[in-house]
């Protein structure tokens, strides 16, 4: 039996993806957890324009797997995993019917086993546990940055020049039209040439001079 075979309908707020499975603690249901949140994932983004990075998506399965194989190895089955979430932020949910708390242990590098809980509290933006009348509930959030806007509103929001750049554009001019300046083209720094005279008779050896 696949994941899909034994999806379990969700309230999901408005504007969010809900997709949830119920695992008996079968062999193989860790392999289907995570490929339930690859698809979920997937889905995300093509219907929600969720902008998933591939580190977050990494770190999205690593928790799901942690969380899923915690469930199993202390209750041995039955328990829901439950994925959600939209273009901002998403979550991780395990249910099962175990009361116990998980352990938290302080960060050790020697000690053997018992890191789960560490890498997921270190991986998500934020970790609860809560008891319910069931067992408890083991909740995994991520914060998702907002895909860009590719909307034609938004591509003409776009400064291109002017102003809308953030340059100093002058005042249109008023009043009467400025004199004809022949060298308000050219660099005032430079000398001025000599303004055009009457043409200077040249003989063969250049001009004339007065006789």
């Amino acid at each position: 039996m696949t994941a899909e075979d034994r999806l379990t309908p969700s309230l999901t707020p408005p504007g969010t993806l809900s997709r949830s499975a119920e695992y008996t603690g079968e062999p193989g249901c860790i392999a289907e957890a995570r490929a339930l949140s690859d698809r979920f994932l997937t889905e995300l983004a093509a219907e929600w324009l969720a902008a998933v990075p591939e580190r977050t998506a990494t770190d999205v399965r690593l928790v799901v797997s942690e969380l899923v194989t915690n469930a199993d190895r202390h209750t041995g089955g039955p328990y829901v995993l439950e994925l959600e979430g939209c273009a901002r932020w998403l979550t991780v949910t395990v249910y099962d019917a175990d009361c116990a708390r998980p352990v938290f242990h302080r960060s050790d590098p020697g000690r053997v086993g018992g890191h789960g809980m560490e890498i997921v509290r270190a991986l998500c933006t934020r970790l609860s546990v809560k008891t319910i009348p069931a067992g408890k509930r083991v909740r995994a959030e991520f914060a998702l940055a907002p895909a860009p806007e590719t909307s034609e509103a938004s591509a003409s929001e776009v400064p291109a020049s002017g102003a809308a750049a953030g340059r100093t554009v002058p005042e249109p001019r008023t009043g009467p039209p400025r004199p004809y300046d022949p060298f308000s083209t050219y660099d005032r720094s430079r000398p001025p040439r000599r303004p055009p005279g009457p043409a200077e008779p040249f003989g063969p050896s250049g001009p004339r001079g007065t006789e």
